[in-house]
């Protein structure tokens, strides 16, 4: 009876039920009852028998709905008479009995998950999981408990309207909307919750149902976005991967990225760092490479399904980082299902996810050139684009990358821009250097907005598809260092914006830095999640910084959760330069970065090598947060010693967030950096002056400053209070000068941060890569790099798995065919690019 529950939604739709089973009001079983333990079968409780039929790759497509099927016979069965099976799709019979005989059913791998704490439908989602899943993995949507909560909610609703009109034979509106929420690989999709059509008493119509949940596009079991999901929590409730089995993880395969065939036919080109975020739908995974090519990838064995290659490198090299990718989002509405991505040759292109072929009805042959409609002369190799757009409402919202070290006053502003996502037409655009007549341009003194390029979203965004926000981290206006041609704040440089997806209207807006000299970007995807704080459930978005700041807002209106102030910094000394008197403070949460370099910063580990650090540091200007950069020479001094630096801090890697408890996980870097500002002459003078960086280096070649130098963060949104906070990686306690005092993990001290990927949620753990640390040994250094695990509550280091490749994405994770995966992007001592696939056990 156990395998005979074990069947997928397309089971289901095409289910035999016995016509005398009696109908029950959607509110008839009381779930709030349902023992999750109880040792009872399905056919305790069930009358009827659901039966599954032979499925697998053969496909038909009927009103929407792609059937796969096992056998020819049983595929020409079904297309002689499919309105037959349609039609049990929208009885009500089968789904009040199927719920009752689910929420009883008894499956010992249930036992292996411990449901204290979940609700009753989280409950019941989680016997699918475990027990049907488990048994048949081909065939098992991955959302069904939230799926049927949302459904039954309607239904309940449409019940009381129709006043029990569709049990005299209307169609039942959750069966109709299970069927209606079926994507092309089977996996069971949330609808929105609005009213069916009533006419005359009967349901005449049930609303398109919207994929997953209509905020964030979450399913369990898939990673639909770089993020995850839409709202960037980098979470998966999956659970296969956890405490106990992370030990276990080997690789299950590896894939190759395509770019090698490129650059053995193209010499002259060479892909950079490869450090995409796989997506996950169906069964297949979609990449990004450093060439901006796109690849689709079998999810169990990881070989190539398509590949399309838009030849954006043909284009030149792109600005800032040159030819890397970090990934690709993905957007259906039911019935097609497109791939975008914003390649770094300027160009946004969609495809169609099953075949990799370019769309014909989106720009011109599927490609968008981003150079168009900026609205403004610029430089286009100093324009360029690495992360993923997202979609948000039916328009796709594209962020750029802009060259940080301008010479000439020619360089692009980062204005942010929504195209259709079916036609590509652009839809709006949003100033961040505002023009004259719109909101901002005041600060932007003496006309500077004509001549100021950057204040760019050079990272990933997130959006809230309920509120039809999208939300926007933007960096520094050129020059980084010097704002001597720019006076005034600079509105909307280093700012987080909530933009209206469908009019690009600005709904509110927080400046992170005034007039920013530091390269202090708001440069990770913000992270939204619902969280209860004072009894009230707040829709929030937290923002983490290079600043070492996690800065936490109600997400509809942009009220802070906690009081920000302004707060005074030092002013700057270098000639022309207008700085910002005040700077903005959160009071909660509290930093979770050390900020300044004062004595008591410094490293100590034995009073030679702190007596050693206070010599080296007295040779710089150093003090307090914010400290701005300066001259060389001035007072004595080498220029300006600032913490954090400007890889942060945190940096790209962002943070993750567990929308079930509202804890949030930020890896960060303890990296000092010295500011000289040098002279610019000639060509270079439009600036004045330009960035050159100074060496930090510490006694004996360790750090400067106290460790850990590379540390996670676990920071509870509900209070704004850290929960724990803990060293990542061995840092060099073996150094010759400390190894004797047999210290513990001191943080990795390894290079900047700007190239490491973040961490991931699931099964309890926070899983993140880290590469390996200088062992100080006689022995040769090993290659490669360490993947941890952390226990989400305690921040106890749970296992550590060995790579032999250096990671550099973000990982993420998926099930397929019952087994969970986790994967990461890597590249080779060597420099070749791969996708590494772990799981549980061999192949």
């Amino acid at each position: 009876m156990r395998n005979q529950l074990c069947v997928s939604i397309l089971a289901l739709i095409v289910c035999c039920v016995s016509a005398t089973a009696q109908l029950l009001p959607p509110d008839a079983v009381d779930l709030s009852k349902v023992n999750i333990e109880e040792k009872q079968t399905a056919a305790d409780l069930c009358p009827v028998t659901l039966k599954a039929p032979d499925i697998s790759v053969a496909d038909f497509e009927f009103q929407g709905v792609r059937f796969r099927f096992s056998s020819d016979s049983a595929r020409n069965q079904f297309i002689k008479a499919p309105q037959n099976y349609i039609g049990a799709a929208r009885s009500a019979r089968w789904e009040n009995n199927f719920i009752r005989a689910m929420s009883s059913v008894w499956c010992p791998v249930s036992d292996q998950v411990n449901p204290g704490g979940f609700g009753e439908y989280e409950k019941l989602n989680l016997k699918w999981r475990t027990c049907c899943q488990f048994c048949n993995p081909d065939l098992i949507p991955d959302v069904f408990g939230l799926a049927l909560k949302r459904l039954q909610e309607r239904a309940k609703a449409s019940y009381e309207l129709t006043q029990g009109a569709y049990s005299k034979g209307a169609t039942n509106p959750i069966a109709g909307a299970l069927k209606a929420s079926t994507d092309f690989d089977g996996n069971v999709v949330i609808p929105r919750l609005e009213t069916p059509t009533v006419q005359g008493g009967v349901i005449a119509s049930i609303p398109k149902a919207q994929i997953e949940d209509s905020r964030f596009d979450r399913a369990f079991g898939e990673w639909r976005h770089y993020g995850g999901d839409r709202a960037h929590s980098r979470f998966s409730s999956l659970n296969q991967i956890n405490r106990a089995t992370f030990k276990n993880l080997r690789i299950a395969w590896r894939w190759e990225s395509v770019d090698a065939e490129i650059a053995r036919a193209n010499p002259a080109v060479r892909p950079g760092a490869f450090k995409p975020t796989p997506l996950m739908i169906g069964g297949a995974l979609y990449t990004s490479t450093s060439f901006s090519q796109i690849a689709a990838i079998d999810a169990g064995s990881g070989k190539t399904i398509w590949v399309y290659n838009p030849k954006s490198y043909e284009l030149g090299r792109p600005a800032n980082s040159g030819f890397q990718h970090r990934g690709v989002e993905y957007w259906t509405d039911g019935t097609i299902h497109r791939i975008f991505i914003a390649t770094g040759g300027r160009q946004l292109v969609s495809v169609d996810a099953l075949t990799g072929q370019p769309d014909p009805n989106f720009g011109s042959g599927g490609i968008v050139d981003l150079t168009e409609g900026i609205g403004r002369k610029f430089d286009k190799s100093q324009l360029g684009y690495n992360s993923p757009p997202v979609v948000c409402r039916d328009t796709i919202v594209v962020g750029c990358v802009v060259f940080d070290y301008p010479s000439h006053p020619t360089t692009p502003p980062g204005h942010i821009r929504g195209f259709d996502v079916r036609t590509g037409k652009m839809k709006w655009i949003f100033r961040t250097i505002p023009e004259p007549g719109e909101f901002g341009n005041e600060t932007w003194k003496d006309e500077s907005w004509k001549t100021t390029g950057g204040a760019n979203a050079w990272s990933s965004l997130s959006a809230d598809e309920e509120l039809g926000y999208v939300y926007v981290p933007l960096g520094t206006p050129t020059n980084d260092y010097y704002g001597g041609h720019r006076p005034g704040d600079g509105l909307f440089g280093e700012s987080l914006i909530c933009l209206n997806a469908e009019t690009g209207k600005r709904v509110w807006h927080f400046q992170g830095v005034h007039h920013g000299l530091w390269d202090y970007d708001f440069c990770s995807g913000p992270n939204l999640v619902d969280i209860q704080k004072d009894g009230q459930t707040i829709k929030a978005v937290a923002q983490v910084s290079k600043q070492g700041f996690c800065f936490v807002f109600d997400r509809s209106n942009g009220k802070p959760l906690w009081p920000i102030e302004e707060r005074a910094v030092p002013e700057s000394d270098v000639p022309g330069e207008k700085m910002s008197p005040t700077q903005p403070f959160p009071t909660k949460p509290p930093a979770f970065e050390r900020q300044t370099i004062f004595e008591d910063d410094l490293v100590d580990f034995t009073p030679e090598i702190k007596k050693k650090a206070i010599e080296i540091v007295s040779k710089w200007r150093r003090g307090p947060m914010f400290l701005p950069p300066s001259v060389p020479g001035v007072n004595g001094k080498k220029g300006s010693l600032v913490l954090p630096g400007a890889g942060g801090g945190a940096n790209w890697a962002g943070s993750a967030v567990d929308p079930n408890t509202g804890r949030l996980f930020v890896p960060s870097w303890t990296r000092p950096l010295g500011f000289n500002l040098k002279k610019t002459e000639g060509d270079e003078s439009f600036f004045r002056y330009n960035i050159a960086y100074g060496g930090t280096a510490g006694p004996d070649g360790l750090p400067i400053v106290k460790p850990p130098y590379y540390r996670v963060t676990a920071i509870d949104l509900t209070r704004g209070e850290h929960a724990w906070q803990i060293p990542l990686g061995d840092g060099p306690r073996n150094h010759p000068a400390i190894r004797h005092l047999k210290l513990g993990p001191l943080g990795y001290a390894g290079a900047s941060s700007e190239g490491k990927g973040g961490g991931i949620l699931t099964g309890g753990l926070f899983i993140i890569c880290q590469f390996r640390d200088k062992t100080y040994d006689d022995e040769p250094q090993k290659p490669g790099a360490l993947i941890h695990a952390f226990d989400q509550k305690t921040g106890e280091a749970v296992a550590q798995i060995e790579l032999d490749t250096y990671p550099l994405g973000t990982p993420m994770t998926y099930l397929h065919r019952g087994r969970q995966y986790l994967v990461v992007s890597t590249i080779s001592a060597q420099g070749k690019g791969e996708l590494v696939a772990l799981a549980v056990g061999s192949e």
